[in-house]
């Protein structure tokens, strides 16, 4: 009896590892058949070359920050990215991330109606090592950049 029940058990296996080799080779034939199909699509290579250009845009979008342009002409857009950029700012200082910090603060005071405003209430808010180092950043961005106040660059630098 146990010759005969391991014969059986044996002959299990071969059956599950059988099928399991049919399963296996009908799901690469599977594959190929439909890749096959595919690619012999009239409309694959423009679907590839869309797919293509999409993700070289978002790529593009990623390598400049994410940013998309924001119409500051709008006194309620521009209130709100003020807003935001001390809000990031305030982050960046608690993450104990200091240069973009600077930036999101140089943002704030070049993109505000009144910069000389904007640093003199900075000046009372932020600690004086602060303050002392987002004035120096941006006195060599102005110095950088054709002696503007840096203004036109703040909003160009990185996050």
């Amino acid at each position: 009896g146990l010759l005969l029940q391991e014969q059986v058990t044996m002959s299990w296996k071969a059956i599950a590892a059988g099928c399991g080799a049919v399963c296996g080779a009908l799901f690469i034939g599977y594959c190929v058949y439909f890749d096959k199909k595919r690619r012999n699509d009239p409309d694959y290579r423009k679907k590839v070359m869309e797919r293509r250009k999409k993700a070289r845009s978002i790529a593009s979008e990623e390598a400049d920050g994410g940013r998309v342009p924001i119409d500051l002409s709008d006194p309620n857009t521009r209130k709100e990215f003020l807003m935001d950029q001390m809000k990031l700012a305030n982050q960046k200082m608690m993450e104990n991330n200091l240069p973009e910090a600077i930036s999101h603060l140089i943002n704030f005071v070049s993109l505000s109606g009144n910069p000389q405003e904007a640093l003199t209430a900075l000046q009372q808010s932020l600690p004086p090592a602060i303050f002392q180092l987002l004035v120096q950043t941006m006195a060599r961005l102005g110095e950088e950049h054709g002696g503007d106040d840096g203004a036109s660059l703040a909003a160009n630098e990185p996050d």
